[in-house]
């Protein structure tokens, strides 16, 4: 498996996306449970507009976390009526206290511009991502800090 800012290597967080709108941190645990023991499920607020919901999970093992990313991910499981994308959570993001995005968030790894060269560009994925997280770290946050572009302590 090639290793990509968003894949990340292989451990036992996920991040998954094509959830219903509806969807509670106790269904999702319910979702997943499925294929193994969850740890912990955290829905990701849906931003207005939006027709499905993301959420990270982590589950008790890697192997566990391999196997849906191999085998869920692209497909519906039960108790859905559409597919779900699952990948594991990407290597670049930094926990709580680090330096990097606001009050304490940072995207380390995460290449927003694609590199170098004339083929090379923004990163859809990673920008789709952070459309998610942005309001979330806010949240976390308590909407203050904000980020480089904001002129908080950011590592853009």
């Amino acid at each position: 498996m090639q290793d990509t800012p968003l894949s990340g290597p292989p451990g036992p967080t996920l991040f998954v996306t094509g959830l219903p709108v509806d969807c509670t941190n106790d269904f999702c645990k319910s979702i997943f449970g499925q294929y193994g023991i969850v740890k912990d499920a955290r829905m990701l607020p849906v931003l207005p507009g939006k027709t499905a919901a993301a959420a990270v999970v982590e589950m008790n093992t890697a192997d566990d976390a391999k196997w849906i990313v191999e085998h869920v991910n692209g497909n519906v499981p039960q108790s859905l009526t559409t597919p779900v994308t699952v990948s594991f959570k990407f290597r670049g993001f930094k926990g709580k206290g680090e330096k990097g995005f606001g009050k304490g968030f940072g995207f380390g790894g995460l290449d927003l511009g694609g590199g170098k060269g004339a083929e090379s560009g923004p990163n859809p994925a990673a920008a789709a991502l952070l459309q998610v997280l942005v309001p979330l770290v806010a949240a976390v946050a308590g909407g203050g800090g904000g980020g480089a572009a904001e002129g908080g302590k950011g590592a853009w």
